[in-house]
């Protein structure tokens, strides 16, 4: 999804805000679904979440966590070809479960920040304290092993998740994160390098939405510090959770370069990291082999 489509109205977003009871009850069927549903915060602020699993192996204490990109929503996995393909190659497996995936969304733009917003509450903390264990606690879902996946701006939502609640998740897939090695507080001559190397496929304009909407989520440059991926992972330890990394080598954003650089840094801390570079297509481009290389990564064992 591009950061081009996105407004810098952050005020939209749910942070810091507390959770209503959902208004029912509804175990997981054992039967391949695509099952939507939303709740409001006590402050009236809408989040939405969508539930997919492949057939009646479905286990709901086998979860994936699904964080889309900018422009997105809860039904990207749902709607997501390829990521249908990722189901049907678990479901593919004789007498193994297949996961069940978890969609959550609070709108279409969303960073999982540590900034006090209102009521001096976090998105990060939100998601984290509130809505994962609630939906859980609603599906009657007891001790799940979980893992994550993050795809665009879901991919640097998940490194906060990865790199700041250890122990969290047993797996962690970015696919085509969002992690440029310039900042908003980079200074000029580091973005037009950035922007030099490459070229002829970088989209300007979408670098300079980036920066600008990351400089507005993080008001000052120790606000920004305290959630560069490049400088959390410093603090991984070979402990962390099992790393996938993809993108493809033409992403429109100049992702390519960071999702390397994060992979290889992550694998000199001795940390399990799957690097799988994509050799066509632009920004989220996946190809038959990258979504194979993905489920076998977060199959149930």
């Amino acid at each position: 999804m591009n950061f081009v489509k996105l407004s810098l109205n952050l005020r939209s977003l749910a942070l810091g805000l507390s959770l209503t009871v959902l208004s029912h009850l509804m175990a997981v069927p054992a039967m391949a679904m695509h099952f939507c549903d939303r709740a409001r915060t006590l402050a009236g602020v809408e989040y939405k979440w969508c539930v997919d699993t492949e057939d009646k192996r479905g286990d709901n204490r086998q979860l994936i966590y699904f964080l889309h990109g900018a422009g997105g929503n809860e039904n990207v996995w749902g709607n997501s070809p390829g990521y249908r393909r990722a189901q049907a190659i678990w479901a593919s497996q004789p007498g193994k479960a297949v996961p069940v995936v978890i969609s959550i969304s609070f709108g279409q733009l969303w960073l999982l920040t540590d900034v006090p917003r209102d009521n001096n509450r976090t998105l990060h903390a939100t998601l984290v304290q509130e809505v994962i264990p609630t939906i859980e606690a609603k599906y009657q879902i007891q001790n799940p092993t979980r893992s994550l996946i993050g795809e665009s701006m879901g991919g640097f939502n998940a490194t906060q998740l990865l790199m700041k609640d250890a122990g969290m998740f047993e797996k962690v897939a970015l696919v085509c994160p969002a992690l440029p090695t310039i900042g908003p507080y980079s200074i000029e001559q580091d973005v037009t390098a950035y922007i030099g190397r490459h070229k002829p496929y970088v989209r300007v304009d979408w670098i300079r939405n980036i920066m600008a909407l990351t400089r507005h989520e993080f008001p000052t440059e120790p606000d920004w510090k305290a959630h560069d991926p490049f400088t959390l992972i410093n603090k991984l330890s070979f402990k962390a959770s099992k790393i996938f990394v993809s993108c493809t080598r033409q992403d429109e954003h100049g992702f390519y370069e960071g999702s390397e650089l994060f992979a290889r840094e992550a694998q000199k801390r001795g940390i399990y990291a799957q690097w799988v570079p994509i050799n066509q297509g632009g920004h989220c481009y996946q190809t038959e082999e990258s979504i194979g290389t993905l489920a076998n990564f977060l199959a149930i064992p």
